[in-house]
This record gives C-alpha cells, structure tokens and sequence, in this order.
C-alpha cells in the first residue's frame, strides 16, 4: 500500500472506527471544538481511537478545513480560520490523547483546523530529541540518529513537544530543520534566531521514505504571503527547512488548498493546486523552503 510512510503501519490490533481511517492509517484530518464540553480554548485535543495507544503525532495548521467538510454546503475553499501561532503537542495518556498549545496562551478557534499525522510508539524512523548541554548551540539542537546522519538527502519532519515549565515565558515557536556539512547532521531550530535553544527542549522527529518533497519560494510560485505548487496530495504536513536557500522565515504557516473540488471520488489523488502561506500575512521571503510529506489517498477522515 502506497501512503505517507509504509513503514509506519498501525497494528491491526487497533479498532478503527470507519473506513476512512482503514484508508488512511497514519493519520489524518481532526477537526477540534473545544475538546471536551466546558474545556478551555487554549488547548486542543486529539483524541481517537486510532491515537489514544500514544505514540507521535505531526500537526500542520489546515486552513480550508471547513470547507473541506462542508463541501456539500457549497463553501467556497477561500473559506477558513486564520490562526498565526506555532504550536506544541504532547501525549497526556489514553483518557485525554494528545493535547495541543498554542503560543504567548493563545486560545484556538473553535472552527480551527489541523492535518495529524499519527505514528505508533515504536515506529521506525520517528523519536524524539531532546536539547542538552552537550547537543545544542545557539539557536539549534543537533538530531543524532541512524536515519538522519550522514544523509543530506532526507527531510526530517519535526514537532515540537510542550514541556512543562519550560515553554512557560515564551510557548512555541517558529521552527525549522537543516543540515549542517561539517558535522554531517541535521539540526533542529528556532527561526528567531536571538532565540537560544534552552536545555530541556523537546521535538518529535519523523524520517519519511517515500511521498516527500521539498518546495521553495521562488519565481512563480512566489505569490505575496505564500509559495504555490501542484501535488497529488491530500494530507500535507510540512517543516520550513533552511538548508536549500539559507534563508530564514519566523513567522507561523499553514497550508490551504486552491481548488474548489477537493475529493473527486474514490482512488489516488489528481494532482492539486496548494499554497503554504504565512498566517500572519508577511511576506513570503524569496528562497523560503518547504519539507512536505504527503498521502495522496482521497479519502476524507
């Protein structure tokens, strides 16, 4: 089966509770209210059947979500939620899943919408790393790991983690990914680059080996506050990544699609037009990079 990462199947020990999810086991797109009745806004929960197990998940703010759901209703796919905050995730056991935080104790909008890609503990090619006071300087954290190093032609895909007290001050922030040549490692870091890397800090990584690629900002597909490009993708979860132009973007994106009939039916994708863009609304900086990771599966979760 073709999917996001092949090797990153979910055991067929799991109840999954539709057919959507049995066409997309990794992961999928979750709408978030506000989680359970009388829950506080600055927090979002995912929570399924398919991720109360624990594990990983990798989160990239979807902002056609409702009209993507209401397509029946004949929403316009320029529909949708702004939310310009970078955000951390962290697995609060079986009872409450995976919980959501957003930057500076912002709240979510209750109509928000966000791609989830899952991986069960023990996947292959997904851990965590963590900043030391032997791994880290300045602003980035080097990932040490058999998938990683050594190889400048992967793309790491990396969420941040909350760590209790240690994102207090400040939250999550703009991130990105590169590869640094005379260590022959890649390196997680904070866009701010006045930022330091503080021990303690914490960030999932996901080595994807298959449906990958990079998309830069530039020529035509430089557009205002985003970058254009066609894939034949459905869900798209996407790390800035520095290493192609060397150039920095600090700012919080998420991703929209550009056509109005998102599932034409059953059966691999055709390809599609989608913009990532800066939810702030600055500029998309010429040479700002991409790392998405894609399923190119119809189905809607």
């Amino acid at each position: 089966m073709k999917r996001v990462l092949s090797t990153l199947c979910v055991a067929a020990s799991f109840t999954l509770a539709a057919s959507a999810q049995a066409g997309y086991p990794n992961g999928g797109v979750y709408t978030f209210s506000l989680g359970s009745a009388g829950g506080s806004p600055l927090v979002r929960t995912v929570s399924s059947q398919l991720t109360k197990p624990g594990g990983y998940i990798f989160t990239t703010h979807y902002f056609n979500y409702g009209a993507d759901k209401m397509l029946a209703q004949k929403r316009e796919l320029s529909d949708g939620t702004l939310f310009a905050q970078p955000t951390a995730s962290r697995y609060m056991g079986p009872e409450q899943g995976f919980v959501m935080w957003a930057a500076n104790n912002t709240p979510f909008p209750a109509d928000a919408g966000f791609n989830v890609l899952y991986a069960r503990q023990g996947s292959p090619n997904v851990f965590t790393v963590t900043a030391t006071s032997t791994n880290r300087h300045a602003n980035y954290v080097y990932i040490d790991h058999p998938s990683t190093n050594s190889r400048p032609d992967v793309r790491p895909i990396v969420q941040q983690l909350y760590v209790y007290g240690q994102l207090a001050g400040n939250g999550p922030r703009n991130i990105g990914v590169f590869y640094e040549t005379s260590r022959q490692k890649w390196a997680i870091f904070h866009q701010n680059t006045s930022a330091p890397m503080q021990a303690g800090e914490q960030y999932d990584v996901l080595v994807p080996t298959s449906n990958v690629r990079t998309v830069v900002a530039e020529g035509a597909a430089l557009r205002g506050s985003a970058v254009g490009f066609r894939l034949a993708g459905r869900r798209l979860i996407v790390t800035q990544n520095w290493s192609p132009r060397w150039v920095y973007n600090d700012h919080p994106i998420g991703i929209r699609a550009m056509q109005k009939t998102l599932y034409p039916g059953s059966g691999p994708a055709p390809e599609m037009e989608w913009e990532i863009f800066n939810e702030d609304g600055a500029a998309m900086r010429p040479g700002a990079a991409f790392d998405v990771v894609y399923d190119d599966e119809a189905t809607v979760q």
